[in-house]
């Protein structure tokens, strides 16, 4: 089932990065452990790798109708930083 989650950041020098967005338990639970390249988000040779842990995801809502509104007027990222999107697998490079 489809769930509007909150992916919240904190990094050194006060950074942070955060969104929210549309997956399934499966779908975040599966990005668990992999290291996402978020690149210089906090200015100039500020390169942000991270290993993904769950205290960084938050569920907010398994509301079907709610989720299926965000789905159709957004799509799976409604706002902010889409962790899925930062991921590389070495077949990748």
């Amino acid at each position: 089932m489809q769930k509007l989650w909150k992916f919240d950041l904190y990094f050194y020098r006060g950074g942070s990065l955060n969104g929210l967005f549309v997956a399934t338990d499966e779908e975040v639970e599966a990005i668990i452990g992999e290291t996402a390249h978020f690149g210089e988000v906090n200015g100039k040779h500020s390169e942000v790798s991270e290993e993904l842990k769950p205290m960084y995801f938050t569920e907010v809502t398994d509301d079907p109708h709610t989720v299926k509104t965000l789905l159709e007027a957004e799509g799976k990222s409604i706002v902010g930083c889409y962790p899925f999107d930062y991921i590389r697998h070495e077949d990748e490079d």
